[in-house]
């Protein structure tokens, strides 16, 4: 893989995303990891497959996401914005100190993905937000 159009495109412009807003882009042909300056989560973006990628950032937040049709692309483009900008929530299910489920939700200019697990007494959610970049005031 590494080598659609479609994927090129998508890493220009998530390159171009994380260069805006003060982090940096290592482009290793069929994954990308997007860097914060100084402050967030790593975002690693991998070519998934012909017209897919596979998004991994915090503790466990994994999803793949269509890139094309062009109305997929520009959701998935969304969805990178929201976790660089901070939309982006991990929650666990705790019973006895032991992670019993895991969810995720992203709010993004196009929606919503993913919702919390439901949780089921006695176990409680915890919740972190996935940190926003920001950026490096060297810069």
């Amino acid at each position: 893989m590494g080598g659609s159009g479609t994927w090129r495109a998508f890493v220009a412009w998530a390159s171009d995303a994380a260069v805006r807003r003060g982090g940096s882009a290592v482009d290793r042909g069929d994954c990308l990891l997007l860097t914060p300056g100084l402050d967030g989560a790593v975002i690693t973006v991998t070519d998934f497959d012909r017209d897919a990628i596979l998004v991994e950032t915090g503790w466990f937040i994994r999803f793949a996401h269509d890139i094309a049709p062009e109305h997929m692309n520009v959701i998935a483009r969304h969805l990178i914005e929201a976790i660089m900008d901070g939309g982006a929530t991990e929650y666990l299910s705790v019973e006895a100190g032991i992670a019993t489920a895991a969810g995720q939700r992203i709010e993004h200019a196009s929606g919503v993905l993913g919702a919390p697990e439901s949780v089921t007494p006695p176990a409680v959610r915890v919740s972190r937000p996935v940190p926003r970049w920001a950026a490096d005031s060297s810069q």
